[in-house]
């Protein structure tokens, strides 16, 4: 275990203090930590949330766009894929 000492001279530290080891924490730390993650993830499932309502309503309002555009995605993919794995098409 790594311990941190003070220079004897310190006047904020007594003789009889405990040295700081570098697993010690600020109590708050943690918790903000926790809360900036939360946060994080609630923003980013709203984000996906919102982005998946604007997908459903697009398939519904444009069905056949939606269509091709899907085909047209996946052809790009196999095609991107036989031209990775040198098959040709």
């Amino acid at each position: 275990m790594v311990v941190e000492t003070s220079p004897p001279d310190d006047a904020g530290t007594s003789p009889n203090q405990r040295p700081r080891s570098v697993h010690d924490e600020d109590s708050g730390t943690i918790p903000r930590g926790m809360h900036a993650i939360r946060s994080r993830v609630k923003r980013t499932r709203e984000s996906v949330q919102h982005a998946s309502n604007g997908t459903a309503n697009y398939i519904k309002n444009e069905p056949r766009k939606a269509m091709l555009i899907a085909f047209a995605l996946g052809a790009a993919l196999v095609a991107v894929m036989n031209l990775e794995s040198g098959h040709d098409i």
